[in-house]
């Protein structure tokens, strides 16, 4: 279900800690507005990024606090509706900070579910064992992922996290996701059954066929580390009869 629709991750946290820009790392892109203000981001922002071969999507949500504007304050609102209907969430925290009453309400949205704690800032503060311990003490089997979304520090990691979910989650074979290349080379082997699916309702010759059939075969090729085999075109023309 996951390779087919998506792994739905919300990325939840108070203000200031790093979301957005944590969200634009794992994108490579600006998605999302950066600011040092409180509150920026009022709305959920959502994103799909294949993560070592799982399409992710991800959502960056309004900072959670108690909010004295309207409109932030639905922000926060929709936040918390956001983690709760999430299968994964990335819970962000700021390394060079203390955990305050705000990262603790953080806590009581996590209850029974699935998420991997992110220490953000590990650029100005790395390593703050206060923080750790609290997760710890309160979620004794938890992930705990330290980086830097400003100079792009372990997200190796953290990316080998989601994709272990992922796998876990849905039994999922490691072969499928097991790197990017993976992925890339089954979406180009399904492009070319689709182009030999076309070419055969085209009434076009078998030649044609057969090389959007060699094209499939040889992506596949790259996975399995299989050469190509004329006889495998001729075993599909004889059981299938395509193009007759």
């Amino acid at each position: 279900r996951i390779l087919k629709d998506g792994l739905k991750t919300a990325i939840i946290g108070r203000p200031n800690v790093g979301k957005s820009s944590l969200l634009n790392a794992l994108m490579k892109e600006e998605r999302a507005i950066v600011s040092d203000i409180p509150g920026t981001t009022r709305d959920s922002i959502e994103a799909e990024v294949n993560i070592m071969g799982v399409p992710v999507i991800l959502v960056d949500t309004a900072g959670i606090r108690d909010a004295n504007d309207e409109i932030e304050h639905i922000g926060v609102d929709i936040a918390k509706e956001r983690a709760k209907n999430a299968e994964l969430i990335l819970a962000v925290f700021d390394s060079s900070s203390v955990l305050t009453a705000e990262d603790r309400e953080i806590f009581s949205l996590l209850k029974n579910k699935d998420a991997i704690f992110v220490l953000n800032k590990i650029d100005i503060a790395e390593g703050n064992k206060e923080i750790k311990a609290e997760i710890l003490a309160e979620f004794p089997t938890s992930k705990i992922t330290e980086i830097s979304a400003k100079r792009l520090i372990g997200f190796d990691a953290l990316k080998k996290e989601i994709a272990n979910f992922a796998e876990m989650r849905e039994d999922m074979p490691s072969y499928i996701i097991n790197n990017e290349r993976v992925y890339n080379s089954l979406l180009k082997a399904k492009k070319s059954l689709e182009d030999a699916i076309n070419s055969q309702k085209s009434g076009l010759s078998e030649d044609y066929i057969v090389i959007d059939l060699r094209e499939a075969l040889s992506s596949l090729g790259e996975i399995t580390g299989e050469t190509l085999d004329d006889d495998i075109i001729n075993r599909i023309f004889e059981d299938f009869c395509i193009g007759k």
